[in-house]
């Protein structure tokens, strides 16, 4: 019975600091994507593989979040005994015209989705622990400024976004397929965003790498430090198994379904896609050509941990996208052949 009563208050304090971490939702699961609110019409992916994640607004994007130089990441981490942000922990890191900054994946899987502005670019960098996936977006389309939100909805187990109205009401927004990057759903569909360049590396090497670069700055309540503490994702991570269905499935060649991969995306050319643990075999803990046709890449590979940067052979970073092998294939690759 205790043991019982123990789990019981377990549940209920983590149920609380969700609500204080995201503004819980209304309090009832919706039982069909309808009732979320969000346009439907226009559909160009079957709706039967949109499916319920979580309930609305239970997930929020940051906007515009604070940030802080390195060096107060050590003094935070003296304070708080190294639980902030260690050498091994994750980071997306982004660099436009001088303006390096670097978004934690352990704060980024309660909240997806951060609508920022880096060296004068409004971007989304957003990531979904189900796909493993990191993608950074230009939110500007047609000369108009987006922020994008969380759904709670999900496209072939990938993060569904939606564009929030200008006027801040709700009602009839498009959806937004991450890894596809562009509208699949309501008035926006068939849009593409313009996807940027990112990596995603240990916060070590992004520190080496960019050591005058800013990273996102810790929420002062105490409580959601512990929350963000928390892995949402890591025995799902661990595994093989997908929580949710995907349509089509990829062959079972010897790849694993979560196998982590890097797609880049040149200028002008198809995608091509490596599997970052490949890479990291054939380099060595150096660099290696990458064959994308007419272009010259090179993937710099990191061993400890694994982690791959590609750039043009002029040293600037190209459009790239990080995901489980499963969920590229399901979004992208399928829709291309």
């Amino acid at each position: 019975m205790l043991a019982l009563a123990a789990a019981l208050m377990l549940g209920i304090l983590i149920w609380g600091l969700a609500g204080i971490l995201v503004s819980a939702g209304s309090g009832r699961r919706p039982q069909s994507i309808a009732e979320y609110g969000f346009s439907l019409s226009n559909s160009i992916v079957p709706l039967d593989l949109i499916a319920i994640g979580s309930e609305p607004g239970i997930i929020r994007a940051l906007d515009e979040p604070a940030m802080i130089p390195a060096l107060e990441v050590d003094r935070i981490n003296e304070r708080q005994r190294g639980s902030y942000l260690v050498d091994d922990d994750r980071v997306i890191g982004i660099e436009i015209n001088g303006d390096a900054r670097a978004y934690p994946i352990r704060i980024l899987q309660w909240h997806e989705v951060v609508n920022d502005t880096v060296g004068g670019k409004p971007v989304a960098v957003t990531y979904n622990g189900l796909c493993d996936s990191a993608v950074v977006f230009d939110r500007t389309l047609n000369a108009e400024t987006i922020a994008f939100d969380v759904t709670g909805l999900l496209y072939n187990s990938n993060l569904l976004m939606y564009d929030r109205r200008m006027d801040g009401g709700r009602g009839g927004e498009s959806l937004w397929s991450q890894i596809g990057g562009r509208a699949v759903t309501g008035p926006a569909a068939g849009l593409e965003l313009q996807v940027l360049p990112c990596a995603v590396v240990s916060w070590a090497q992004w520190r080496q790498m960019h050591p005058d670069t800013v990273v996102l700055a810790p929420n002062p309540d105490p409580q959601r430090h512990r929350f963000y503490d928390r892995d949402a994702y890591g025995s799902y991570q661990s595994s093989d198994v997908l929580k949710f269905p995907v349509r089509p499935a990829p062959p079972r060649d010897g790849r694993s379904l979560k196998e982590k991969i890097i797609a880049v995306l040149p200028p002008g050319g198809a995608a091509h896609v490596f599997s970052i643990n490949d890479l990291v075999q054939r380099a060595r803990g150096s660099a290696v050509e990458l064959d994308v046709g007419d272009t010259v890449l090179i993937a710099e590979v990191f061993d400890d941990p694994p982690a791959v940067i590609v750039r043009h052979a002029a040293s600037e970073t190209v459009p790239v996208i990080y995901s489980y092998w499963f969920a590229w294939y399901s979004i992208r690759e399928a829709e291309e052949r």
